[in-house]
């Protein structure tokens, strides 16, 4: 029996994506000194095999601490318009087609920024 809701889900999730992301970086700065403290020991291929292992361990680190969070982000935001659009389909289409307030990128934003500048300058 499950006794979490949607939202400790959610935070469970990102519980392990910067879990995962963190040890690797972990592992990723590990290697490196590994290698460092133990150079003059270890053979070339050793080290070689340890800095490339850092370098992914790395790269994915830096990934999944930075696209993962950006990707949950993209779906929880179309969860949300698709549940207002379920709950109230009207309202969520006109928030979607109004007119923007302060200006924006529809025409009435030009002609009021146009009319600023015509009438600070002298003719």
């Amino acid at each position: 029996m499950s006794n979490g809701t949607r939202v400790s889900s959610g935070f469970n999730w990102m519980g392990w994506i910067f879990g995962s992301g963190g040890l690797l970086l972990i592992v990723s700065a590990g290697l490196q000194m590994f290698v460092r403290q133990n150079a003059g020991e270890l053979t070339i291929p050793t080290m070689l095999e340890a800095l490339y292992l850092a370098f992914w361990s790395y790269v994915l680190g830096i990934a999944v601490l930075l696209l993962l969070p950006a990707g949950l982000v993209v779906v929880w935001l179309r969860a949300r318009d698709e549940s207002a659009l379920k709950s109230d389909p009207a309202a969520a289409m006109n928030r979607h087609l109004a007119e923007p307030e302060l200006g924006g990128c529809g025409s009435h934003g030009r002609e009021g920024v146009s009319s600023q500048y015509s009438a600070a300058m002298p003719a």
